[in-house]
């Protein structure tokens, strides 16, 4: 919420969790993500976009606890998957992640800032 403040020259008024950002953001889409798995089809630029947040709800939980943002259609497919890259940080610092490495296997508010 730090960069968006920046990026959109509005000061931060509160500290927003991630299930926060899911009520305040225009949601664009819900799925759910198993080894990178997509429950629904999505394609790039018509249905989701390099910046859009993943917020995910791992399964046990009831509040959405991790998030990230979509970096890039790895594999030029224009179908979200497995491959496609995440940029993200926790429990490292900021790093890019592929969909199938576990992350986001969850439920998932696609979010668009």
């Amino acid at each position: 919420m730090a960069a968006r403040s920046i990026w959109k020259k509005q000061p931060l008024q509160k500290n927003y969790n991630v299930a926060m950002l899911v009520d305040k953001l225009q949601k664009v889409a819900e799925i759910d993500l198993s080894n990178g798995m997509s429950s629904k089809t999505l394609s790039w630029q018509k249905d989701i976009r390099p910046g859009d947040l993943l917020a995910v709800r791992y399964p046990g939980n009831r509040q959405y606890g991790h998030i990230g943002a979509l970096y890039s259609d790895a594999n030029n497919n224009k179908i979200l998957d497995p491959t496609d890259i995440v940029i993200h940080a926790g429990p490292y610092p900021l790093h890019f992640s592929r969909l199938k490495e576990g992350n986001f296997d969850g439920h998932i508010a696609i979010l668009r800032p």
